[in-house]
């Protein structure tokens, strides 16, 4: 089947022209903190959003993603994601989106038949996120993630980040 890429409606897409992705990861586990679009804030994360707060350059977002193969980030920007070989598939930009039947899973079962225990379809059950912001591309293969609301920026959210790790049995 060919791949398609759609929205995740429960993962919130990044803010236009945000650079500030923040990840974390152990050998299972991901979590990835960013700024988000005011219309995606819920309540939890407008509370104390004064002048002073973390959330005055914008609310965040922390995504723990759980059963995590592989992931990787970098280019393509913004105004090279039509050259991403997902862009003429529905990849756009500032977008949280899911490749259903991705190519990445059977590329990687390829690669692994070297593997004296390697499984035809071992890693078919892994969903391709693909969260795109403006100066990189965020890919991951993964069981599952869960998202919700920050309220801290810089180290405080690092350590808030490395505590949903460890809720997760990570890090």
């Amino acid at each position: 089947m060919r791949e398609q890429v759609v929205e995740v409606s429960e993962l919130p897409a990044p803010a236009p022209g945000d650079s500030a992705l923040l990840l974390l990861a152990d050998d299972d586990h991901l979590a990835i903190s960013y700024r988000i679009r005011e219309r995606d804030v819920g309540e939890a994360a407008k509370v104390g959003a004064d002048a002073d707060s973390p959330l005055a350059d914008g609310p965040r977002v922390i995504v723990a993603f759980t059963g995590v193969l592989l992931h990787r980030c970098g280019y393509p920007n913004d105004e090279a994601i039509e050259g991403h070989q997902l862009g003429g598939r529905g990849l756009e930009c500032y977008s949280a989106m899911e490749v259903l039947h991705s190519a990445w899973p059977r590329e990687l079962e390829r690669q692994n038949r070297i593997h004296p225990h390697a499984q035809e379809g071992e890693f078919g059950h892994l969903r391709h996120f693909v969260i795109t912001f403006h100066d990189s591309t965020f890919e991951c293969l993964a069981a599952g993630f869960a998202a919700r609301p920050s309220c801290e920026a810089g180290q405080a959210q690092v350590a808030e980040m490395a505590t949903v790790l460890s809720d997760l049995g990570g890090a």
